[in-house]
């Protein structure tokens, strides 16, 4: 006669010649005192697993189970100890020596509170996790030397808006820049070599002020990757025609509000529709088109007609009659006018 062993169980019958096998998945405890596997109780789920009624399962993912489990004893999760951000490799994980990966979004962070920006060398301890440091981004994984959990900084000149960038697809060009289309397909005439890494990176540039382009408002960073945009046709980002007074006032108040300026207060680009003026002598005129019974009017941005003037330097104007200057002002059968003038 001898003792049941490990994964195994007796419950004492008469003749009985051999242990019966714990059900599959399950474990009996090193630590059980000899003689003790006396019923199905003994086994439980051992480290890695969990034991729900009568099946065991392996602790999912970011969790943890270090010892031999009785019934609904859940697994530890590697945040409750680490923190936000830190994972396991895989489901099944037996020890909190498992939680050293991360979660996209996340970057590794040493015993001594220091962000591996780098990689973290073979063996280092990984205390817990940050958001992605700003202007990089982090898809999550290994943070060991090499591994996809190393946060990798936006390319050439792109920002992130916030900490916690999970995709490059986060990295975008800040309001007044664009990113030249061709340079995306990969033109090494559009390349930016970057020394420090051997590799060649896409460069955010300045929208051009001069040929009525803006780039993105409202978000300091913005959210997707985009081009410049042109201003509606016949308006420009431009005040030099406007003449002095109101008009140039009003002009050059909304040019400065949508400016992006360097550390100078030069005006580098334009970071919003805002910037779109009127030329003097054009604004909104009516017109309308479509079939007699089907008409359609809109708004379009033309040179004033007959008897109609405009100072321009604003983004929403219409043309005004003379008639509101002076009864017998006109504009001598001439369109796009600045001002009216006596008969």
């Amino acid at each position: 006669m001898a003792p049941c062993g490990k994964d195994t169980y007796s419950l004492g019958q008469r003749f009985q010649t051999e242990c019966t096998p714990c059900p599959s998945g399950f474990a009996t405890s090193p630590n059980n005192a000899l003689g003790s596997h006396t019923s199905v109780a003994v086994c439980i789920a051992p480290p890695g697993f969990l034991m729900i009624s009568s099946m065991v399962a392996p602790c999912g993912k970011g969790t943890f189970s270090s010892s031999y489990s009785d019934n609904y004893v859940p697994c530890t999760k590697c945040s409750s100890l680490k923190g936000a951000g830190i994972t396991t490799e895989s489901a099944g994980a037996a020890s909190v020596e498992s939680c050293t990966w991360v979660e996209p979004g996340f970057a590794a962070v040493s015993d001594k509170a220091q962000v591996y920006l780098t990689g973290a060398p073979a063996g280092s301890i990984i205390a817990a996790a940050k958001p992605c440091p700003q202007d990089h981004y982090c898809t999550g994984g290994s943070p060991f030397d090499g591994g996809a959990g190393v946060p990798t900084r936006c390319p050439g000149g792109l920002r992130t808006q916030y900490e916690g960038a999970f995709s490059a697809d986060q990295c975008v060009a800040p309001p007044g820049f664009y990113i030249i289309p061709d340079l995306r397909k990969g033109m090494a005439s559009q390349r930016v070599f970057e020394a420090s890494t051997g590799i060649w990176r896409l460069q955010a540039l300045y929208c051009p002020t001069g040929d009525s382009y803006y780039g993105l408002s409202n978000d300091f960073y913005g959210v997707s990757l985009i081009p410049c945009f042109n201003c509606l046709p016949n308006m420009v980002t431009s005040c030099a025609r406007v003449p002095a007074g109101a008009a140039l006032a009003s002009c050059t108040a909304a040019l400065d509000a949508a400016a992006a300026k360097d550390e100078n207060g030069v005006v580098k680009a334009y970071g919003g529709v805002g910037a779109c003026v009127l030329q003097p002598g054009w604004g909104w005129v009516n017109m309308t088109y479509g079939p007699v019974n089907n008409q359609v009017t809109k708004a379009f941005v033309q040179p004033c007609p007959v008897d109609t003037f405009s100072q321009g330097g604003a983004a929403n104007l219409n043309c005004t009659p003379c008639s509101t200057v002076n009864p017998t002002y006109t504009t001598k059968n001439l369109t796009g006018q600045v001002a009216c003038t006596a008969p």
